[in-house]
């Protein structure tokens, strides 16, 4: 039999089960603020939860991602038991902060990150597999929107968390509850990974498409010779291989004083802006007075950019339509001098570009690729304008069709995960219920 409900006396949860209790999380179990030591004292030594572990995570990996070397003390004070909840108390947003992972096994010698506060609730109050789906709900993001003055950038400390509200099922109805959301969501998390699976193989056959047709061009009957290059392979009779430098311009144009006193109005591209897959993803519309010191490159229609810095082989765009843009000096602006700038570009998003710059880029922790040595690198093409043309339209033909269903897939994964969230608040807060 469904008991009827009753005000939970929380206006943003609304009414409850009348058997349930809701309680504050201070009054349930005890917090702990997480380790701090020295950068020495990190890589080696004994299990350690890390901020990533809880904020990718509902569940706490059984074996932690990281390693501390820590003491005797550390291991009791920081331990890491069954049941115990994980919260993220830090973040550059509010939005990452009180973040929660709960722990479904003991991790011998563990201790945990000081970016992370400890919930371990007393004994008989909370099935573990219950508080997975609780605190990874969106209980916490409306508990934190409603105490938002409360949190600040930097931390999220004991005193609000104390004041998070728990609900709490009698123990038999918290285990058929996390039962039956294992079962469903797992449905929903298969679709959502065979969805994964087959955008992952959509952008790999779009870029062996690319790499295909701007080194072996559209027509297959054509007699082939070897490039002299072993990331491009052979080419048809007729094409060139030759260096960046020699078939386009790094321009260099820079703002000019005047137009940063006038506060004229730019498109700013930065870095994070960018990547191989979607091009650029956002204009921050500004004025040159308020742009960042490194915005000084300006960018033209028809014009590829290629961060030459850190996310270099996934920062490629085309400039196709929008005047006034202005790109950090992370960039090199190529200006195709003798090229179809859509095939020029084509063949800058290729495997047989990327290759090449993996091959002379340096640094480990940021690599980067200098400007000379990027217009030293080779690309192949045919001679004749029309065919760069025609083998630019086929692709621009061809991706647009790949990028109609990546899209759609996409809008798939966004629906199955507001499903997923959807399911797990209805069902922790009661508002729908399990049959015992």
């Amino acid at each position: 039999m469904i008991n009827p409900m009753k005000d939970s006396g929380v206006e943003w949860i609304g009414k409850i089960p009348s058997d349930w209790v809701i309680n504050k999380l201070g009054f349930l179990g005890s917090l702990q603020n997480g380790i701090s030591k020295s950068g020495d004292e990190f890589g080696f030594g004994l299990p350690f939860v890390s901020y990533g572990d809880v904020y990718n995570n509902f569940q706490l990996p059984s074996i932690p991602s990281g390693l501390v070397n820590s003491t005797k003390n550390d291991r009791l004070l920081y331990s890491v038991k069954r049941g115990d909840v994980f919260f993220t108390r830090t973040s550059e947003t509010a939005d990452e902060i009180g973040i929660a992972s709960t722990n479904l096994n003991d991790i011998l010698d563990a201790t945990f990150s000081g970016f992370l506060i400890r919930f371990r609730p007393r004994r008989g109050i909370l099935e573990p597999s219950f508080s997975k789906y609780y605190f990874r709900s969106d209980i916490g993001k409306l508990f934190m929107v409603g105490e938002m003055n409360l949190v600040t950038r930097a931390s999220l400390g004991q005193k609000l968390l104390k004041k998070y509200p728990v609900l709490l099922p009698p123990i038999q109805e918290q285990l058929v509850i996390a039962n039956f959301l294992d079962e469903e969501t797992k449905k929903l998390d298969d679709a959502k990974s065979l969805l994964q699976q087959q955008i992952e193989k959509l952008k790999e056959y779009r870029k062996s498409l690319i790499w295909e047709t701007v080194t072996k061009g559209l027509d297959k009957t054509v007699p082939m010779k070897d490039s002299g290059v072993d990331w491009i392979g052979e080419i048809p009779e007729g094409w060139e291989v030759n260096k960046i430098k020699y078939t386009s311009s790094a321009d260099d144009e820079q703002v000019k004083t005047q137009d940063i006193s006038s506060g004229k109005k730019i498109r700013y591209v930065d870095i994070g802006s960018v990547n191989l897959t979607d091009g650029v993803t956002d204009y921050q519309e500004m004025s040159l007075l308020d742009a960042p010191s490194r915005a000084r490159k300006i960018v033209r229609i028809g014009d590829t950019i290629v961060s030459t810095v850190r996310t270099y082989l996934k920062a490629i765009a085309y400039i196709q339509d929008e005047e006034n843009v202005v790109v950090s000096t992370g960039f090199s602006v190529l200006r195709p001098k003798e090229l179809d700038s859509k095939f020029f570009n084509y063949c800058i998003m290729s495997d047989s570009f990327t290759e090449q710059v993996e091959n002379v880029a340096w640094g480990i922790a940021y690599p980067s690729i200098s400007n000379s040595n990027l217009m030293n690198l080779k690309i192949s093409y045919p001679k004749d304008v029309w065919e760069q043309q025609a083998i630019a339209y086929f692709l621009e033909e061809k991706t647009s069709v790949i990028e109609k269903i990546l899209s759609n897939k996409q809008t798939q994964i966004q629906l199955i995960d507001k499903q997923k969230k959807t399911l797990i608040y209805d069902y922790v807060t009661g508002k729908r219920r399990v049959k015992l």
